[in-house]
């Protein structure tokens, strides 16, 4: 897999866990077991994040590499994920209960 390969793959699998947002606020809170890391990793939701990409051909590394790279995506990102009736969108914090009441 190529540079433009994995970039593809990670715009993918970024939107469909964002579609899902369960997933996303599953995913930057989660750490895999240790010694097992994503690759091997048998959690629910990972196993429902691989099937939602299997059509990108992934490898167990290319997976486990991919899926780090969108948890450190979603880190990043202006969200809160504590909520989501704002769509996570911080700058709807004052519509926002959590943010409201804090």
């Amino acid at each position: 897999m190529d540079d433009n390969d994995a970039r593809l793959c990670e715009a993918t699998m970024l939107a469909k866990i964002e579609a899902s947002h369960d997933l996303g606020r599953w995913l930057v809170n989660y750490t895999p077991p240790n010694g097992v890391g994503f690759m091997f990793d048998s959690h629910p939701n990972t196993q429902r994040i691989s099937r939602m990409v299997e059509s990108d051909g992934h490898s167990g590394a290319s997976f486990a590499g991919c899926i780090r790279a969108v948890q450190v995506k979603l880190k990043g990102m202006n969200r809160c994920w504590r909520c989501m009736p704002c769509n996570g969108i911080m700058e709807a914090k004052p519509a926002c209960a959590y943010w409201y009441n804090r």
